[in-house]
């Protein structure tokens, strides 16, 4: 760069390879040589480095699995104020009959709307504003009262989504709600009990919630985020430098899970890698996988690629037995390995690749 800014140093420089007697492209060898030396590798390491480029990174949204610790936030919708409140379910009502004390009742609108009064029996009060029921009540008295003075007072209005936000604050969670995604999928809120959360993105997540809520708690909005993503893991095991749990990233080969663990040892079988994949109802199925098909061709069509929550198992020897192996891989679990990997260890083949 100095060269290129101060022309002097270029003409010096070259003057001076000029009175030496060296050529341009000697020179340019002995560098070349020199980098060549300083990068050399083993041939197999080079072969292996090739095939574990990963593609480009997919562009696909986030998708939810088993383990992902979720955040559920929970919001008041801003709703316009209304001229007069109007009765609602669980809103509590007193009625007062000033010449009448023995008539004065304190009630709790029930699901139906009607409450039960005396010497009239029910009265529909839904929906009404207190101007309106008082108005009502004094013409159904008007026959057996000769006194009509009503008082209606509005005790306590139900807010369903004060309501709620006193139940979160109870267990002491504020406005939100921290949860994991259970082995079956699906994930434990309060009023709604539980919704499945597998297999959608935090907005699919959202918009269900929203749903569900939406018809128990007006005014109530949901919003879902993603505090840890746990559930991208798989797990490798066998004929490996550091068998354990691993990332999955993007489109996700076996040979690249093996190079995650640190890549093969000298008693590694490459052409038949056991896949045990979870699949509905916490089962599983077995696929071989022959990762020395992928080393030696570049065809995209040999790529098998990985799920969540996959274990490869990288044998020392030809797999004669899926019962065997799949006892070999109950045996090399590490305790504790998380949610995803609880599932039945079927003995069943789905296939080869």
């Amino acid at each position: 760069l100095d060269m290129i800014k101060y022309p002097n140093y270029l003409n010096l420089f070259c003057m001076l390879v000029k009175k030496l007697g060296i050529s341009f492209s000697i020179l340019l060898f002995v560098i070349g040589s020199g980098c060549t030396a300083g990068m050399s590798r083993s041939l197999s390491q080079l072969n292996l480095q090739n095939q574990l480029q990963l593609p480009p990174s997919s562009s696909k949204k986030y998708i939810l699995g088993v383990s992902d610790v979720l955040e559920i936030s929970f919001f008041r919708r801003p709703t316009p104020v209304q001229e007069e409140y109007r009765i609602n379910v669980n809103d509590k009502i007193k009625i007062d009959f000033p010449f009448y004390p023995e008539l004065t009742a304190e009630v709790i609108v029930p699901p139906d709307g009607k409450i039960t009064l005396k010497k009239v029996g029910e009265v529909e009060v839904v929906d009404l504003t207190v101007p309106e029921l008082t108005k009502k009540l004094k013409e159904v008295y008007s026959d057996i009262l000769t006194q009509s003075d009503i008082v209606v007072i509005l005790a306590h209005f139900y807010s369903p989504v004060q309501e709620f936000f006193n139940l979160l604050n109870q267990f002491g969670q504020g406005q939100s709600k921290e949860v994991i995604v259970r082995s079956d999928g699906k994930i434990s809120l309060p009023v709604i009990n539980e919704i499945n959360a597998e297999g959608l993105t935090p907005l699919e997540l959202s918009n269900n919630i929203q749903s569900m809520y939406s018809q128990l708690i007006p005014g109530l909005v949901v919003s879902v985020g993603v505090k840890k993503e746990e559930s991208k893991k798989i797990l490798v095991l066998g004929e490996v430098s550091r068998s354990g749990v691993y990332t999955l990233t993007s489109l996700s080969t076996p040979l690249e899970a093996i190079s995650l663990a640190g890549g093969y040892n000298n008693f590694a079988y490459l052409k038949e890698i056991l896949v045990i994949r979870r699949i509905e109802d916490n089962k599983s199925v077995s696929i071989l996988v022959n990762v020395e098909e992928m080393l030696s061709k570049q065809n995209s069509s040999v790529r098998f690629h990985l799920q969540p929550y996959d274990i490869v198992f990288v044998p020392k020897k030809p797999v004669v037995k899926i019962s065997v192996a799949l006892k070999q891989i109950y045996d090399l679990i590490p305790p504790f390995v998380g949610l995803g990997f609880s599932y039945n260890l079927n003995p069943g083949r789905e296939g080869s690749n």
